[in-house]
């Protein structure tokens, strides 16, 4: 016991002397970003997409073919973005926001860091802030009217709902676009 707490105790260290491996991005000193993002948590919370007081906001920030800058957001409210934590995150407020990288469509780039670090510093960051995942039962059993047992397979969305999701584009000529994928 006592060697495995000399090995953590260094990993530690070793981890504190690279720096950590999430780092926080300011939003603050960019009027346009920060509304725009104060505005989107403040519709996640009229429309119910964050449920009691929990819920975190996915940031994808690419550009798109023409080498214009967008931002894909969502909602969500459990801990399933373990699969894949970023490398970055922000405060808006009291509100958090994960900032990811995406390719030219707004998928989420590959991260070379390790997973279980970037895991461990985004949950220490995030807290409270959503909902544990835990995978339940993949079909949920009933009988139908004639009271025969029936199997339905049983769907879940991805931490959220994907009706929240909206896509920001900052045109050129310094205005902004919003809409919401199909």
């Amino acid at each position: 016991m006592k060697i495995i707490f000399i090995f953590a105790s260094i990993y530690w260290n070793y981890l504190s002397f690279l720096g950590q491996p999430c780092q926080q991005v300011e939003f603050e000193s960019k009027p346009k970003e920060f509304t725009i993002l104060r505005q989107y948590i403040n519709s996640c919370r009229e429309k119910r997409y964050f449920f009691d007081d929990k819920g975190v906001v996915k940031l994808v920030i690419y550009k798109d073919s023409n080498g214009l800058t967008c931002w894909r957001l969502s909602a969500i409210i459990d801990d399933r973005y373990l699969t894949s934590p970023p490398e970055q995150y922000a405060f808006v407020g009291n509100d958090a926001v994960l900032v990811y990288s995406g390719d030219i469509n707004g998928n989420l780039l590959t991260l070379s860091s390790d997973l279980r670090t970037r895991s461990a510093c985004i949950e220490e960051i995030l807290g409270t802030r959503v909902y544990k995942y835990t995978a339940g039962s993949q079909f949920v059993y009933s009988r139908d009217s004639k009271g025969v047992m029936q199997k339905t397979p049983v769907t879940y969305l991805s931490g959220g709902n994907s009706h929240n999701n909206v896509i920001i584009k900052f045109n050129s000529d310094n205005t902004t676009t919003m809409f919401k994928p199909t």
